[in-house]
């Protein structure tokens, strides 16, 4: 439990329960078929110069 005093909202206390620390099912992060990145990096003045 986290107890935080503040003078204008007064005291709060914080209690985190339930907390799952197993690994999460990893299709969280999967990346979508239709994605597609794109290098959006504007050139720099060396590889305009040599013609890249």
């Amino acid at each position: 439990m986290i107890k935080h005093e503040d003078a204008r909202s007064g005291t709060q206390y914080v209690a985190v329960t339930e907390v799952n620390r197993h690994e999460p099912d990893p299709s969280t992060f999967a990346v979508p078929g239709n994605y597609k990145v794109v290098d959006e990096t504007p050139p720099t003045v060396e590889s305009a110069a040599a013609g890249h």
